[in-house]
């Protein structure tokens, strides 16, 4: 059987939003394991919140080898809510094949939009981002010549 494989836009970038995750308690109550799990399995999402990737290629995005670890990993993030809402849904379904038997197909994940959402990069956009980084980089910079006396050995370490 051949996959036909997704055309994918490579200029889509994830958005979370800040207020879910600082002022309202998200990020603490998601912990770093499940945050890394989420934006894995966000990496996938399309417009409407959607994605399909298969727990192998979910446990490959996220550094994890073994498919139980990254499903055990799913059931928790389903437990999650906000306001009142799943983080994430799942859809789990079997498919008939030969002999009256079932295996699982691919899971289908719902993320919910109020968190995480997926936007594309206008050029507007584009160059704002490459205004903004070019500004962090310099204060980057300046900071790093401010603090010098912390590599080279010069002055008292007091921090």
């Amino acid at each position: 059987m051949k996959v036909k494989k997704k055309n994918t836009i490579e200029n889509l970038f994830l958005q979370t939003w800040l207020k879910p995750i600082t002022k309202q308690g998200l990020l603490a109550k998601l912990g770093s394991a499940n945050l890394h799990t989420l934006m894995g399995l966000a990496s996938f999402i399309d417009k409407k919140g959607f994605c399909y990737p298969s727990l192998s290629i979910l446990g490959k995005t996220i550094g994890i080898s073994q498919s139980s670890t990254v499903s055990r990993r799913i059931k928790k993030l389903e437990k999650i809510t906000f306001q009142g809402e799943p983080i994430i849904i799942v859809k789990r379904e079997k498919i008939k094949i030969k002999n009256g038997k079932f295996h699982f197909s691919n899971n289908k994940y719902f993320i919910n939009t109020k968190v995480i959402s997926i936007f594309n990069s206008t050029q507007a956009i584009s160059n704002c981002r490459k205004g903004q980084m070019e500004n962090f980089q310099k204060a980057r910079l300046k900071t790093s010549r401010g603090m010098s006396f912390l590599t080279t050995g010069k002055g008292t370490n007091k921090l």
